[in-house]
């Protein structure tokens, strides 16, 4: 199987296929948990979210949040559109983010909202950046990229002046 398999998104669809309700990932900050159809339920709706914001294959996302089931979930929706996820290290300071987000042309950041702050001073000075996308819950910032049969919700999405 694994020969036959090109990327990780891949992967999750053939362990979802063979085992869709085998526990996968564990919170234990928080107490969720996902099987294998529930987690790649999330990554597709984080995928079409960031499509929603005109991310596609090797557009670059930086992740600016601290380790979390969102963490997982932004890495597998990047992966999933062939987008390149870049982690970007919490402890920099705003000019290293800058520095970090330019180099890399940066066309959105998931961010956590502890962090907000820091990328709110610096995105003027980020000519790539099209969107900030607060991403504490992957469930309430997917929200409006659900189908329509579904709850609706606010999306924290912001685009640079």
């Amino acid at each position: 199987m694994a020969d036959s398999l090109s990327n990780i998104y891949e992967l999750l669809e053939a362990r979802v296929a063979n085992a869709p309700d085998k526990n996968f990932l564990f919170s234990e900050a928080d107490g969720r948990k996902f099987s294998y159809r529930q987690f790649q339920a999330a990554v597709d709706r984080a995928a079409a979210m960031l499509v929603s914001q005109g991310i596609g294959k090797g557009d670059v996302v930086s992740l600016l949040m601290p380790n979390s089931t969102e963490y997982v979930i932004a890495y597998f929706a990047c992966w999933k559109l062939g987008a390149l996820a870049g982690p970007v290290n919490s402890l920099l300071k705003e000019h290293e983010i800058e520095f970090v987000m330019n180099n890399s042309e940066t066309k959105a950041i998931l961010v956590n909202s502890e962090f907000c702050d820091r990328i709110e001073s610096i995105k003027h000075q980020l000519p790539h950046l099209k969107s900030v996308i607060v991403f504490d819950d992957e469930a309430e910032a997917t929200r409006s990229c659900q189908k329509p049969d579904r709850q609706g919700g606010q999306v924290s999405i912001t685009s640079p002046p």
